[in-house]
């Protein structure tokens, strides 16, 4: 009998654990997704405008950071990092997994993207 109670109490306990982790992960996604959203919806600079401009010129291809022309643009290595790295805290922009130094748009870089595209063609 002692050991049923044990056994029941045990297994009552582990329900509890796996019960207040599930509890736990739900609220830190949820307010992760609500800092997301809030960072998306925070304004570019005028460096991240023309990044996510340049990107857009070929939106279906990656970005190699690596063998990008410095000397032709008016961003220096740093400032071309510090710009992607806000553009992904964004959400606009992705890095490969594999290459960190390829960069690509993700939907809402397109679709922001598209939206910069057609607001230049329009005022011109």
């Amino acid at each position: 009998m002692p050991f049923l109670v044990s056994v029941f109490l045990f297994c009552g306990c582990l329900l509890l654990i796996w019960a207040c982790e599930a509890v736990w992960s739900r609220i830190t996604s949820t307010v992760g997704k609500i800092r997301a959203s809030r960072r998306r919806e925070s304004g570019l600079s005028s460096d991240e405008h023309t990044f996510i401009y340049a990107l857009g010129q070929c939106p279906t291809d990656s970005l190699n950071l690596e063998a990008f022309d410095y000397a032709s643009t008016p961003f220096t290595r740093l400032q071309l990092l510090e710009v992607v790295g806000s553009l992904v805290d964004k959400g606009l922009v992705q890095t490969n997994m594999y290459a960190e130094n390829l960069v690509s748009l993700t939907e809402e870089g397109r679709k922001r993207a598209l939206a910069l595209h057609r607001s230049l063609s329009f005022n011109a």
